[in-house]
C-alpha cells in the first residue's frame, strides 16, 4: 500500500541522515551495514514464507546446521581456543540467541512482519544505552534524528497495520454473522 511505501521511504531517509552521504566519505563499514540490512530483510521474508509450511523449531535447527559449517570457514583463519570463562559466555550467548530466534520465528509465523519489526527496533535503543555505558560512545545529533525518524516511521506502519487488521477482523465477523 502507498502509506507503507511512503513510511519505508521516510525510514530510508532516516538511514541516510545517520550515514550522511555527501557530507563525508562513506566508510566501507557503513556499506556493509546497508548490504547486511538487505540480507536481513530477505531473511525476514524467507522466514515468513517458510512459516507457512515449517515450524519455527525446524527453521532454527536448519539455520544452525547450515550456518555452523559456513561460519567455520572464515573462523579457521583467526581461530584461538576460548578460555573456560569464554566457553561459559559463548554457551550463554548461544542459548539466549537460539531462544530469541525461536520466539522471533514464532512471532513471524503468527502475524505480519510489519507488526513484529517495531519491537525489533527496540534493539536501537538498547544498543545506544549499552554503547554509552560500556564504551562511552555518544551518538551524534544526526544519529539521534535519523534514529527517531526510523523509529517513528516503524511505529506508524505498526499503527496502520493494526487499524487495517481491525477492519479486516470486523469485516470477517460481519460476514460470519450474515451467514
Amino acid at each position: 500500500r502507498l502509506r507503507r511505501w511512503v513510511a519505508i521511504l521516510i525510514r530510508f531517509i532516516g538511514t541516510l541522515m545517520i550515514l550522511q552521504p555527501g557530507l563525508q566519505i562513506i566508510k566501507p563499514e557503513a556499506l556493509y551495514i546497508l548490504i547486511g540490512a538487505i540480507f536481513v530483510a530477505g531473511g525476514f521474508m524467507l522466514v515468513k514464507i517458510l512459516s507457512e509450511t515449517e515450524s519455527p523449531t525446524t527453521m532454527v535447527l536448519f539455520m544452525a546446521l547450515f550456518l555452523t559449517p559456513l561460519s567455520l570457514i572464515p573462523a579457521l583463519f583467526v581461530w584461538v581456543w576460548p578460555s573456560p570463562e569464554a566457553w561459559l559466555w559463548l554457551i550463554g550467548v548461544g542459548a539466549t540467541a537460539t531462544f530469541g530466534h525461536l520466539l522471533f520465528n514464532r512471532a513471524l509465523a503468527v502475524t505480519d512482519v510489519t507488526a513484529v519489526l517495531p519491537f525489533d527496533y527496540c534493539r536501537l535503543i538498547f544498543a545506544a544505552i549499552i554503547g554509552f555505558i560500556m564504551f562511552n560512545e555518544m551518538p551524534d545529533m544526526w544519529t539521534w534524528i535519523g534514529g527517531s525518524i526510523i523509529f517513528s516511521s516503524t511505529i506508524y506502519i505498526a499503527h496502520r497495520e493494526s487499524k487495517n487488521n481491525k477492519k479486516v477482523s470486523a469485516t470477517q465477523i460481519s460476514t460470519k454473522e450474515m451467514r
